[in-house]
């Protein structure tokens, strides 16, 4: 097995059984460093999330959100980077509106149209939403 990752953020053994820990590795999940923990420890239950936006790649396997709660990135070009929830999204969308918005549908809307007026008004300051895929 030919690995480059990088371990880091490795946290101690919980009471519940659950490791955490973070990799990094280009472009994808490290799918070998998967197969052998999987191979010594096969009653254990791998939950991922994994990000290159550049490649447009976020994705988890966490479908209940039992462990990656935070599954949309909100990408403003002058704050950077925010790893956040539904309902946080909808809040601080909301908050930069001036009024509710009430679902993901609107809040896509509500970022072509903010986007749109920062094109028309010259400015730098544009929103990206990146919402994990489920695998």
């Amino acid at each position: 097995m030919d690995v480059r990752d990088l371990f880091s953020k490795i946290d101690e053994l919980k009471e519940d059984g659950t490791l955490r820990f973070s990799t990094e590795h280009a472009w994808s999940r490290p799918s070998e460093v998967e197969d052998v923990i999987q191979s010594v420890y096969p009653e254990l239950s791998i939950f991922f999330m994994e990000e290159e936006l550049g490649m447009e790649i976020f994705q988890t396997n966490d479908m209940y959100g039992e462990f990656f709660m935070e599954t949309i990135i909100l990408d403003d070009e002058t704050e950077g980077m925010e790893y956040m929830t539904e309902t946080g999204l909808l809040m601080k969308l909301s908050e930069l509106r001036g009024a509710p918005i009430p679902d993901m549908e609107a809040a896509k809307a509500f970022i072509t149209l903010y986007n749109q007026a920062q094109d028309t008004a010259g400015t730098e300051r544009h929103l990206w939403l990146h919402v994990a895929d489920i695998c």
